[in-house]
């Protein structure tokens, strides 16, 4: 079930993979983020539009937010070609927001060694994250 109130001018492809969901018995109070990108090749330019959409004061996540933080999020960004200046600026857009991120699915992009860093410094904040997926990168 998806929270009402969009921006108008968001674009289709970026308000279509952000949902923010309720529970059935708190129909008011906004339960978890889903950021859904997989498979949806995201060029430097559409993720910088993304963050930026994310981190507006009046988007769908800051209404959300501004109900309930931290908010749970589920962020599914499997082939979507981010390499590890789009994943830094991912994790530190998603951190930025404090997130309670469970979920993250990072499969099947162009993330190298480079990221270990940015990688281990967001586990490591990352309390409640049950789910990661880091394969099929270059990080050998």
């Amino acid at each position: 079930f998806q929270w009402s109130g969009a921006v108008a001018m968001d674009p289709d492809w970026l308000r279509s993979r952000v949902r923010v969901l309720r529970r059935k018995a708190e129909r008011t109070e906004p339960h978890r983020l889903e950021l859904v990108f997989g498979g949806f090749r995201l060029e430097e330019k559409s993720l910088d539009l993304l963050l930026q959409w994310l981190l507006m004061p009046d988007s769908l996540v800051q209404q959300a937010l501004s109900v309930r933080a931290p908010l749970c999020c589920w962020a599914d960004f499997r082939g979507t070609g981010l390499g590890d200046e789009e994943l830094e600026k991912l994790l530190k857009c998603l951190r930025s927001l404090e997130l309670k991120v469970e979920r993250l699915y990072l499969a099947a992009n162009n993330i190298t060694q480079r990221s270990t860093a940015v990688l281990k410094d967001f586990l490591h904040n990352a309390d409640g994250l049950r789910t990661l997926d880091i394969s099929s990168n270059s990080l050998d």
